[in-house]
């Protein structure tokens, strides 16, 4: 199963997205903000993570670096509620692998995971052949 780390400070928004994600047959975990989301990316190892951007104690946009420094592979989608063009992009050149507005499509929220599961999937099938290929 597919293990998605959701990361938000409030808590209603951590359970309605725990309930929609687990329904469309994902395992999720969760965290407060952007400090405990990078214990949980040590401790879950998860498959992607989807973060808010506002948080308190550490934002989202703060702690994407520190998560990609962690597990350079691991897709961050970064949520939030107020878009603006320069946001996405300085996230994006941090390493987000997207960027999604609330409230959520959970239609257009569960293909985005997929995709990212697949990418990563597909990149560790790539870099493995690679690997056989040089033994």
């Amino acid at each position: 199963m597919t293990k998605i780390l959701v990361v938000d400070d409030e808590p209603e928004i951590r359970s309605l997205l725990g309930a929609v994600l687990q329904g469309k047959g994902f395992e999720v975990v969760t965290a407060a903000d952007g400090a405990a989301a990078l214990e949980q990316v040590q401790r879950e190892h998860p498959s992607v993570i989807l973060m808010d951007l506002s948080m308190p104690r550490m934002s989202g946009m703060d702690a994407l670096p520190e998560i990609k420094r962690l597990d350079p592979e691991v897709p961050v989608i970064i949520c939030t509620a107020h878009a603006d063009l320069a946001t996405a992009v300085r996230a994006m050149k941090l390493g987000a692998y997207d960027y999604l507005t609330k409230p959520f499509d959970v239609e257009l929220l569960a293909l985005t995971l997929e995709r990212a599961v697949e990418r990563n999937q597909l990149r560790s099938r790539i870099d493995e052949l690679k690997r056989q290929g040089q033994g």
